[in-house]
């Protein structure tokens, strides 16, 4: 016969049983237990879990806190420590805090003497003292707390409700137990999970800093930027303070579980795809039974977002024009290497020649190579690396009176040749172009 979960019926001059009690309890804990699945369906897990580590170099699973509902509905607190030995045939195994079902027909209370882990409730007796008059003595009364036990793979599971708490990497010949770092264990607090309050903290960090560098990069160069490039950038800004402050206040905040944690992630990283490509990735669905494998893909969309957010999009390089009074020469050194690899090598070159005439004599007059080359490619009148006139300057550049636009050929071998041994960029412009000309090396990514 299943139990039934109605409530008792107390009439007047009743004669009363344990039965009338059991049941009125019964009532209460399915009131509880229907009404909590309506607020908050299908949520179980930690909101505390402590393993000692210390006892695991002894092979021993040693649980000092727990706290949380298993997926009956049971809410726990773990009050006595659990322990268990783990031998070396249990390697790639979850451990498992277990609670046994109640079953309809069952006794599910027994003496706390009793070791049969099926029995749900174990009794012990305890001095209870009257709460509303100090005077009266302590009574002993029979109590019972929940019959928690620790399981593992291979055993029967059917009669219990469970919540993993470890798997097992590797067991050494010396006993020692390795836990495996990628197992999260179903949470109602996130933070139960070490990997996942430092996953949270480290890209809390990353935004606060990437926000920090663009806000430098607003206030340095914005004049050389245009409108669309400055709108992006400040965009930029606008997402990292928002989940920047967002993050803070989730790692704040307790009683925020995994499923939540993973809708708040995967609404900022398609936020921040955005600005890196046309769609955002499509994330897997989660799963609260393989935490790690729904994570991983959204954090290392985040942090490969955040690592482009810090990235300028228009940098210029400073020239070293001490000797151009004199030699008509240009010099500068590109310390960031990866600008040879992803980047539109643009010259800038503002005179007192309207733009048709600087654009042709232009071109015949600057030869651009490596430091190590420039001596004999002017001196010999040889040719240089190409540059190509632009109709209109590049979209993250602002458009400037009197200022003509090249581009470099990055693949000419010269080029190449100054890339792989290191060699400082040199312009030569002769005489040409007038005194005042002004030039200026941008390069966009």
């Amino acid at each position: 016969m299943d139990y039934n979960h109605d409530k008792t019926v107390w009439l007047e001059g009743m004669f009363l049983s344990p039965q009338h009690f059991q049941q009125q309890e019964r009532y209460v804990e399915h009131y509880g237990r229907q009404l909590f699945n309506i607020l908050a369906p299908d949520q179980a897990g930690f909101t505390a879990l402590r393993i000692d580590s210390e006892q695991l170099k002894t092979g021993k699973i040693f649980v000092r806190e727990a706290k949380g509902i298993f997926p009956d509905g049971t809410p726990f607190e773990l009050i006595h420590h659990l322990c268990r030995d783990i031998d070396k045939t249990n390697s790639g195994s979850y451990i498992y805090l277990a609670l046994p079902l109640t079953r309809s027909g069952s006794v599910d209370t027994a003496s706390s003497e009793s070791i049969n882990k099926s029995i749900r409730n174990l009794s012990y007796d305890h001095m209870v003292r009257d709460s509303t008059n100090h005077e009266n003595d302590p009574v002993q009364m029979e109590l019972s707390r929940l019959n928690f036990c620790l399981l593992i793979d291979g055993e029967s599971l059917d009669d219990y409700s469970t919540l993993p708490i470890a798997r097992i990497q590797e067991s050494r010949s010396d006993g020692e137990l390795v836990l495996d770092n990628a197992f999260i264990p179903r949470c109602l607090d996130y933070r139960v999970s070490r990997y996942l309050q430092e996953q949270v903290q480290n890209l809390q960090a990353m935004m606060q800093q990437r926000a920090s560098v663009i806000a430098g990069q607003i206030g340095v160069e914005g004049e050389q930027k245009s409108f669309q490039t400055m709108q992006v950038t400040y965009m930029w800004l606008q997402a990292l303070n928002r989940y920047n402050a967002l993050l803070r206040l989730i790692g704040q905040q307790s009683g925020v579980c995994t499923a939540t944690l993973y809708r708040y992630l995967t609404v900022i990283a398609a936020d921040l795809a955005t600005f890196t490509s046309t769609l955002a990735p499509e994330f897997p669905h989660f799963d609260e039974s393989n935490t790690f494998a729904s994570f991983a893909p959204v954090i290392a969309s985040l942090r490969l977002n955040l690592k482009l957010a810090s990235k300028d999009r228009v940098i210029t390089l400073v020239w070293d024009d001490r000797l151009f009074e004199l030699r008509r020469l240009l010099r500068t050194k590109v310390e960031d290497r990866t600008l040879f690899n992803d980047g539109r090598f643009i010259l800038a070159v503002a005179s007192s020649l309207n733009q048709n005439q600087a654009r042709n004599i232009f071109i015949s007059s600057a030869k651009l190579c490596g430091q190590n080359r420039i001596a004999e490619r002017v001196r010999s009148a040889l040719s240089a690396v190409p540059i190509t006139v632009l109709a209109t300057p590049p979209i993250e550049l602002r458009t400037k009176p009197n200022t003509v636009y090249f581009e470099v050929d990055t693949s000419n071998e010269l080029w190449q040749e100054m890339v792989n041994t290191r060699d400082m960029l040199a312009l030569h412009v002769d005489q040409q172009m007038p005194d005042d000309t002004a030039i200026n090396c941008y390069v966009i990514r």
